[in-house]
């Protein structure tokens, strides 16, 4: 690492050392911190700290964004110490040792992204996850949090693999801008939760639970030996499915499979005409892991919180927004390829051809709507959702749709970036989700 850059990961590393001052301190000293922070950044550091700038710039937008994302931490989580100093911990301990550790000592480069090594990801985890120990012994006291120990471990741990994996992606912007962001959007869930003060530790098993493991296994091996997923994509959605059943039972599997059924069925929708444009989903028409992950990984999270929240309904709003989301996208896309001339991309504000990234169609959209509107309609048969909840998650699954093709405008363009686009996709309606249900709830 060259020196300027060394100098430059330890004074990242060391602006996370304040978050002990939060034993001594209210929330307005801290954020007076941060913002007498970001004065200095901007205004006085670029008298005497040219040299350490990049590129030798007289401006650099690193030193900005930092200070940015600390604050964006504490006011994120105003009412919760614990959580803001979570997000603070792993923006400047987590992604300073990643570059610390993976610039000096990484070997074993990625190959989606060579600016990244397994070592640096080694880094972020473990340092983020210890930190978010002693951050719980450090201001449990002071700032007592309604989550016991087991759960918030198992939060940490995940919180600090999550993290970790979108430090290494191929965003545009600045770590300093996603690790925050999508940090806080895992977390949030979490504080919500712990806001409740009511935590499920206990787990039953039912035969409804067997009787659903038994008939996901019969399922994912059809869908092997009917060629709709890859090996692999088998056993994943087989493992998923298994784990959302342990946490919130057979409906909400049952939901997933029918969003299953309907992406199959529109995936071979004209299979032949998109195999000779060249836009079928592959050659066979098969889905693979990269289809898979990203589709099921968001109803897991969101199944998780259903069983640590004893089923609370904001969650099983979420998922069911989640489902919905995922079948209008899956949809939408599939059979306005099958039927569409033409796609209006919203990215170049202009006519495209049918299967080009970003582009939405009018044949896609009214078939995504009805298929997400059949979604929501066995969703008030299954868990009795109020009519309302149910309008609004069609809102968030449209307008998340809509907001999608802008996702691929944050990436660079490498074989991860339409899964990765279905899992923001996916991110943002489980979000907006859990902002408007407490206004929808009252």
């Amino acid at each position: 690492m060259k020196d300027k850059e060394l100098k430059r990961k330890i004074i990242h590393i060391f602006f996370g050392l304040p978050i002990i001052l939060y034993l001594f301190l209210d929330l307005k000293y801290m954020l007076l911190i941060g913002f007498t922070a970001l004065f200095h950044n901007i205004f006085i550091a670029p008298l005497y700290m040219k040299k350490l700038f990049r590129e030798n710039k007289n401006f650099d937008i690193g030193i900005i964004t930092y200070p940015v994302g600390v604050l964006f931490s504490l006011i994120a989580f105003k009412s919760s110490p614990i959580f803001a100093s979570l997000l603070w911990a792993s923006l400047s301990f987590g992604d300073g040792f990643a570059a610390l550790i993976g610039t000096n000592y990484g070997k074993n480069k990625l190959k989606f992204n060579n600016r990244k090594s397994i070592e640096g990801i080694l880094a972020f985890f473990s340092t983020t996850f210890l930190s978010g120990i002693i951050i719980y012994f450090l201001l449990k006291e002071k700032f007592p949090i309604n989550m016991n120990f087991l759960i918030y471990i198992i939060m940490i741990f995940f919180f600090s693999i999550f993290l970790a994996v979108i430090e290494v992606l191929p965003f545009k912007l600045s770590d300093n801008i996603t690790i925050p962001l999508t940090g806080y959007i895992f977390l949030f869930p979490f504080y919500i939760v712990s806001q409740q003060g009511i935590i499920n530790n206990n787990f039953t098993f039912t035969y409804e639970q067997l009787a659903g493991i038994i008939m996901t296994l019969i399922l994912g091996i059809i869908a092997y030996f009917a060629r709709w997923l890859d090996l692999k994509s088998s056993a994943t959605a087989i493992i998923f499915g298994i784990l959302i059943i342990l946490f919130s039972g057979i409906k909400t599997i049952l939901l997933l499979i029918i969003f299953f059924i309907l992406s199959v069925i529109a995936t071979k929708l004209r299979f032949s005409h998109k195999l000779k444009k060249n836009i079928a989903e592959s050659v066979t028409g098969r889905r693979s892991l990269s289809s898979v992950i990203p589709k099921g990984t968001v109803p897991l999270f969101s199944s998780f919180l259903i069983f640590i929240s004893l089923k609370s309904d904001i969650f099983l709003f979420s998922y069911v927004t989640v489902v919905a989301t995922s079948t209008f996208d899956t949809v939408s896309s599939e059979t306005g390829k099958a039927f569409s001339k033409g796609a209006f991309s919203l990215l170049k504000l202009k006519k495209v051809k049918s299967g080009e990234r970003g582009g939405i169609s009018f044949i896609g959209t009214f078939f995504g709507s009805l298929s997400s509107i059949l979604i929501l309609y066995i969703s008030k048969i299954f868990f009795n959702l109020p009519l309302k909840l149910l309008i609004f998650s069609f809102l968030i699954s449209l307008l998340s749709n809509f907001i999608e093709p802008f996702f691929y405008k944050i990436l660079f363009q490498t074989n991860f970036t339409k899964p990765l686009t279905n899992f923001l996709l996916l991110l943002t309606a489980f979000f907006l989700s859990l902002l408007v249900y407490p206004y929808l709830h009252n």
